[in-house]
């Protein structure tokens, strides 16, 4: 079950390792091979997840994602250009803040060449060159206030629909999400999809409801 963040994939590891070892991810005494602090941390709160009744894994998006790609990289020898922005995670901003927009020295050579755009830019250009979007985003409108760092100048914009897509029943990130978030949402706009969902695995769905219930994220 992909819930929570990439600490999914982690916790699959420490639940193979045992208790004692994942608490060293907790306290920061935790090394790799090599005897480096290692820079996972989990937080208390996702201990818990170590005696869920279900695997926790990151592991979809290897299978569905990733794997594909790199396949597809190896028969050919294309590389990609990918749509990523700094600004969306932290791992991301250190990988931009290594090697840059193209990076063509790594494992796997990618070129970024909107790193460095903020979600606002995205936005303004999309208003800028009236491009339309998918529905589900609504519409573009301008916020309350004006950027105040950089650009003083430029509007700020927000989307009115949901600000991310994706795999429609990933939990990852959505213990985050403000209410209604978008399990929430999905009840409201897909109740077929949500009872699908939701309903155990032994009756033929997905068996979310159990998962969420246990992670404590409404729905």
């Amino acid at each position: 079950m992909p819930i929570i963040s990439s600490y999914g994939r982690a916790i699959r590891i420490y639940a193979r390792k045992g208790r004692e070892w994942a608490l060293k991810y907790v306290d920061g005494t935790a090394a790799d091979k090599n005897g480096k602090p290692s820079r996972f941390r989990v937080a208390n709160r996702w201990l818990k997840l170590l005696d869920a009744p279900f695997l926790v894994s990151s592991d979809c998006c290897d299978v569905m994602k990733k794997s594909p790609v790199h396949k597809y990289q190896r028969e050919t020898g294309r590389m990609p250009f990918t749509g990523t922005l700094a600004c969306e995670s932290q791992l991301r901003k250190q990988a931009w803040m290594r090697t840059g927009c193209n990076g063509f020295a790594a494992k796997n050579p990618t070129s970024q060449p909107m790193a460095f755009w903020t979600e606002n830019d995205v936005l303004a250009y999309l208003v800028d060159n009236d491009i339309e979007i998918c529905p589900v985003y609504g519409r573009i409108v301008k916020a309350d206030k004006t950027e105040a760092d950089e650009c003083p100048k430029t509007p700020k914009y927000k989307l009115t629909g949901v600000t991310r897509t994706g795999c429609m029943y990933c939990g990852f990130g959505c213990h985050l999400e403000k209410e209604p978030n978008r399990f929430q949402r999905m009840k409201e706009t897909h109740p077929k999809l949500y009872e699908y969902c939701m309903r155990p695995v032994s009756r033929g769905g997905l068996g979310l409801d159990a998962v969420l219930s246990f992670a404590d994220i409404k729905h």
